[in-house]
């Protein structure tokens, strides 16, 4: 053992001359079979105090070379290092510029391999030290150790500890450099890049960092760049099959950081539309070539977060609209000499299922503004949304098919011109006379007889449609019928009673009553469908809006759409619904009961079953019967002798049941529902003893309304999905607050 330490001793006691016995004795020890023996027998332990001293140039780089090569592939070796905390001594090295190609080989052996080395290391603020070296000159000192530096970085950015001691620019200054090393006579090659890039992007997982490269100069640049070279780097084409996978899943990381940073309200805040940043998104991302399918994706993922406002959104529409459109229509198109959507583009590779998908999730965001609905509506109703109703072959994104559908929701939502598009002929992929070319173009020769409600209507009625598509597909007709009920574009809904007064409003129909009775022959499964919503358990924004569609048409001079509520609203599931919103209380029990309309020692506690409701033998009390007569009889003149032979024929509207509700609805002054007023709280049984059931309507408007009503945020944020869960006492006030409005329209002046 003294001849193993003998030279070591003299050479750090002894004059400069007997250093070179010290080099030699440094360079035995760097064969592997010396490892464990220089930890075992105490030379280890020896020099690693020694790394703390000041000591000359020569001296210290050779105590770094005993400390690096004894530490090689050895944790034993290692855990001695960690536990003496010399690991803290020899990261301050790296401020002498003579010792860099010493330490950074020295550091890397000791933390790789080694969590509890690289804990340490980022503990110490290692990670910070060589992105300082890689961002100055003192790159020119170690450029042959720039590898082992991107390297040593990748190990400390996965610590626990690094998101708070490394600075918040390690990403964008990681960027910069990926950016400038390109034109630097490729100072770094691929596979660099490539680690280079994922380390950045590691950091940009956290929120601080994101933040400072948004605030930063370039920061956005540089990464817009880095991602842009994914595609554009030289060497490229002799990438190996290794390298082509990094690169794919470094892209995809891209994608998500990308949606991420642009989610940042810091984001919006500071990057408006015309900066370059976003430009280059729009300019360079969107429109590349389709072998670029992810830069595409970003693209879409980032002008969709972006357009989250009306204003926002309005603006990138007219920027985007004709390149998302045919962006979308690429994606459908099935292959040449193919007629199968299921060889589309983007059934065809994972890739472009991720672009379809973050097209439509942009085309959502799109759709919501009124003033974009008709540009959209005519580039994608004819056939890219009904072709991907009920497309299957997407993989992992189930979810394409119920963006389609809910796209199409927003787009025909108060907008006519789409509407009628929805109503009118529509091309089908498979139809003999759709000419559809492998870009997307289609070319329809004629024969057209199929409409896109038709196909709506079919698949709500198809098993195997999902229940979340199978709502939105009922939304959408009914949004239709809405529309068809009402006036032009710019006079949506129902006006209010003073302004058509005021105004002298006056009704102009989308159709005339001929094409609108057309409709509903043609579609004869319109009305049931209305029904089955109106019944349905668990969605109460679909039961809203068709209580909604209900008032409309109450409001309707037109005898037959009165008339079509009428048959709607009296079918027995729909009245049942009706009293369950508006007297069960949650309770396990009917409010009728404490009104005396119904004896207490019946049985109406609701079960958890789909049949919960009403019992058939409650159905048929008189009370109920009347009840259930003043409703209908709301929505209706009784001096029109066609409504009073209609409600005779109903035994469920018995004709002794008097409700005087005056002149027909066109002449009629109606007096509004005023608000929920807290103070109101006698029984409906005394309104119904003392007065018509004209009374009783407002009064339970009154009773079992709230004073907030809930205000439903921008539309497309009610989308159904499966497992949703809502907050009933929300959702049930919504619903029954439409419900009355639809009982509304018909109470008379005298009403106080």
């Amino acid at each position: 053992m003294v001849s193993l330490f003998s030279p070591f001793y003299f050479w750090l006691c002894s004059p400069p001359p007997l250093g070179n016995s010290g080099v030699l004795a440094t360079k035995r020890v760097s064969l592997e079979h010396w490892r464990a023996p220089l930890g075992e027998s105490g030379v280890l332990d020896f020099f690693l105090p020694l790394v703390r001293l000041e000591l000359g140039h020569e001296v210290k780089s050779q105590i770094l070379r005993v400390i690096g090569n004894a530490c090689a592939d050895d944790d034993d070796n290692r855990a001695k290092l960690v536990k003496n905390g010399g690991l803290k001594h020899i990261i301050k090295c790296f401020g002498d510029d003579d010792l860099l190609n010493f330490v950074l080989p020295v550091t890397y052996n000791i933390c790789v391999d080694y969590d509890p080395a690289q804990a340490q290391a980022s503990k110490e603020g290692l990670s910070k030290i060589l992105i300082d070296i890689i961002s100055s000159p003192r790159l020119a000192k170690c450029e042959k150790w720039l590898e082992i530096i991107v390297k040593s970085l990748e190990l400390l950015v996965s610590q626990d500890v690094e998101p708070t001691v490394a600075s918040p620019d390690s990403a964008g200054r990681l960027l910069l450099f990926a950016a400038e090393s390109k034109n630097c006579d490729n100072l770094i090659d691929l596979e660099l890049f490539i680690l280079l890039c994922k380390v950045a992007l590691v950091y940009l997982t956290y929120e601080q960092f994101k933040l400072s490269l948004i605030q930063s100069v370039k920061g956005v640049w540089y990464l817009e760049q880095a991602f842009t070279d994914t595609y554009g780097r030289d060497d490229l084409d002799d990438a190996s099959t290794e390298q082509v996978e990094e690169l794919d899943l470094v892209r995809k990381t891209f994608v998500e950081t990308f949606a991420d940073i642009t989610a940042l309200p810091a984001f919006t805040d500071k990057y408006e539309l015309d900066s370059p940043e976003v430009r280059f998104m729009l300019d360079k991302w969107l429109n590349s070539s389709p072998d670029c399918t992810q830069l595409q994706t970003a693209a879409c993922l980032s002008l969709g977060n972006i357009a989250s406002s009306d204003t926002r959104s309005m603006r990138v529409s007219q920027l985007v609209a004709n390149r998302l459109i045919d962006i979308l229509r690429h994606a459908v198109a099935p292959e040449p000499d193919s007629e199968d959507m299921e060889t589309s583009a983007a059934a065809r590779s994972p890739a472009g299922i991720e672009l379809l998908h973050a097209a439509l999730g942009l085309t959502k965001n799109l759709a919501i503004p009124q003033a974009n609905k008709p540009l959209l509506g005519a580039g994608l109703l004819d056939l890219v949304l009904p072709t991907l109703w009920t497309t299957t072959s997407f993989g992992s994104y189930p979810r394409i098919p119920f963006l389609a559908v809910s796209i199409t929701r927003l787009l025909v939502l108060n907008c006519s011109a789409n509407v009628k598009r929805m109503i009118g002929p529509s091309p089908r992929h498979n139809h003999p006379n759709l000419v559809v070319h492998h870009s997307g173009d289609m070319e329809w020769t004629s024969g057209a007889t199929a409409t896109n409600v038709q196909t709506l209507i079919e698949l709500t009625a198809r098993p195997d449609i999902p229940a979340n598509i199978q709502a939105e597909l009922e939304r959408i007709v009914c949004h239709i019928c809405l529309v068809l009920a009402t006036h032009t574009a710019k006079q949506q809904g129902v006006p209010a009673e003073d302004e058509r007064e005021q105004h002298n409003h006056k009704y102009r129909p989308l159709l005339s009553p001929k094409e609108e009775s057309n409709f509903y022959k043609m579609n004869p499964a319109v009305e049931p469908m209305l029904v089955k919503m109106l019944t349905k358990k668990g969605h109460p924004v679909i039961q809203g809006e068709v209580y909604y569609l209900l008032a409309v048409l109450a409001y309707s001079s037109s005898l037959k759409s009165a008339k079509r509520a009428m048959r709607i609203i009296k079918s027995n599931d729909v009245l049942r619904a009706l009293l369950d919103l508006v007297f069960y209380d949650g309770s396990g029990d009917y409010s009728l009961v404490e009104c005396g309309l119904v004896k207490p020692d019946r049985d109406r506690t609701l079960s958890a079953d789909a049949d919960a409701g009403l019992g058939a033998a409650w159905q048929k009390e008189e009370a109920d019967r009347k009840l259930a007569a003043a409703y209908i009889a709301h929505f209706y003149d009784s001096s029109d002798p066609e409504i009073q032979e209609d409600r005779g024929a109903n035994p469920n509207l018995p004709i002794e049941l008097n409700l005087k509700l005056g002149t027909p609805p066109t002449n009629r002054k109606y007096k509004p529902i005023p608000p929920p007023h807290p103070s109101v709280g006698a029984p409906v049984a005394k309104f119904v003893a003392e007065h018509n059931g004209t009374v009783v309507v407002e009064q339970i408007y009154r009773r079992f309304t709230f004073r907030d009503v809930l205000q439903n945020g921008k539309d497309g944020e009610n989308d159904m999905e499966p497992d949703q869960e809502c907050d009933w006492s929300d959702a049930r006030r919504s619903v029954l607050h439409n419900a009355m409005v639809s009982l509304a329209p018909c109470v008379p002046d005298k009403v106080t």
